[in-house]
């Protein structure tokens, strides 16, 4: 039953980024069905924790609970009396709906293209980690318009969304950075991020990645000390090339793209590739963050969401060679297998994020 409805999702994805016609309610039908599977809740470890702490909501306000955000969003379901199920839900459907809005201004059929990448890799994880799920969702709405918005207070607005997220999953603070694509001395940002990033890495390398004072940095940029304690709790050595791998392939294509610069006539095409540069090399300011520890790396993982926007924008929209297209497609492609093979066989997850996706049971079931 889970797998038919995760391949009819692929399928409309196919189907909707190849078609010209579009049909409003085909697309309402596709986010119910993805909001479907992300909110069904399998049996996953995180969500056995969020199952118990959404029940006992009412009386955890305060010290021990989530975010305030998160924390308004479960009171707000119990007051209309949701069981966890159906809170996941509806959150997951408004919060695939937002994406969809912002990326479907861009292009219809890119929007399309987009949930199929999404559908491939990214849903999986997202299953498991909802919070981190519905507070990206606000990032990206916020990124879309410090991006690609003619409004004057497009940086405000991008902040204020980062801010809303934070109060959902803390760790939305980390993409204030990207703030710096909308600087003009754009090569001075990205000398300043190269520097700052190589002698973190080197210091962190040289003198341990367990290192006290990070964590105490970041026991005081929150009250959840605990939960937040725990990214520094293992160690890393050489484990964080896999991350740093699909950064540079990802990048590779980009600067591969912006080599296609001069030979193209759209200014949507030139401005896009600019656009999608910076990002990724602003995120290299995360590497040192992957060295510390690789739960990190869901930050890296947002910002290959953001790079999939793009990709899924330029693929439907660009007038590219046969050979740059399909070579386009396949580094695509190839960043996804990265990803999924990098988080769930390198840090098998695979029995127990993958396995309960397609499983028909789901927490109430078992719990009740």
């Amino acid at each position: 039953m889970i797998e038919f409805i995760y391949f009819i999702c692929i399928f409309m994805c196919i189907i909707g980024s190849v078609i010209e016609k579009q049909i409003p309610l085909f697309k309402i039908l596709l986010l119910v069905l993805i909001a479907y599977l992300i909110g069904r809740a399998p049996e996953t470890p995180d969500t056995y924790n969020y199952y118990f702490r959404y029940i006992n909501a009412p009386f955890l306000v305060g010290e021990g609970s989530y975010e305030e955000g998160y924390d308004l969003l479960q009171r707000i379901g119990h007051v209309f009396s949701l069981d966890y199920i159906e809170f996941r839900y509806i959150t997951s459907f408004l919060a695939i709906f937002l994406v969809d809005k912002v990326v479907n201004k861009l292009s219809v059929r890119a929007s399309y293209l987009f949930l199929l990448f999404y559908c491939l890799f990214f849903i999986f994880i997202d299953t498991e980690q909802i919070r981190s799920y519905l507070a990206f969702c606000l990032v990206i709405t916020g990124f879309y318009y410090l991006a690609f918005s003619e409004i004057k207070t497009r940086k405000i607005v991008f902040v204020c969304f980062v801010l809303a997220a934070s109060t959902i999953h803390v760790s939305m603070f980390a993409y204030l950075p990207l703030l710096l694509i909308s600087f003009k001395n754009k090569r001075l940002i990205v000398k300043c991020v190269a520097v700052v990033t190589l002698f973190s890495c080197i210091f962190i390398f040289m003198f341990g990645n367990n290192l006290g004072f990070i964590k105490s940095l970041m026991e005081l940029a929150t009250e959840n000390s605990d939960r937040l304690s725990q990214y520094g709790a293992s160690k890393v050595r050489f484990g964080f090339l896999y991350p740093v791998m699909a950064h540079v392939l990802s990048l590779s294509i980009v600067l591969y793209l912006n080599n296609m610069r001069k030979e193209s006539d759209s200014i949507h095409f030139k401005n896009t590739v600019e656009l999608m540069l910076i990002v990724n090399l602003i995120s290299f300011i995360y590497f040192p963050l992957y060295m510390f520890n690789l739960q990190f790396f869901r930050l890296g993982r947002g910002i290959m969401m953001i790079n999939f926007v793009f990709l899924s924008y330029l693929i439907v929209n660009s007038s590219l060679k046969s050979h740059r297209f399909y070579f386009l497609i396949f580094g695509s492609f190839l960043i996804q297998f990265l990803l999924f093979y990098y988080t769930f066989f390198v840090g098998e997850h695979v029995e127990d994020i993958i396995v309960p996706f397609f499983n028909v049971k789901n927490i109430i079931d078992t719990y009740g």
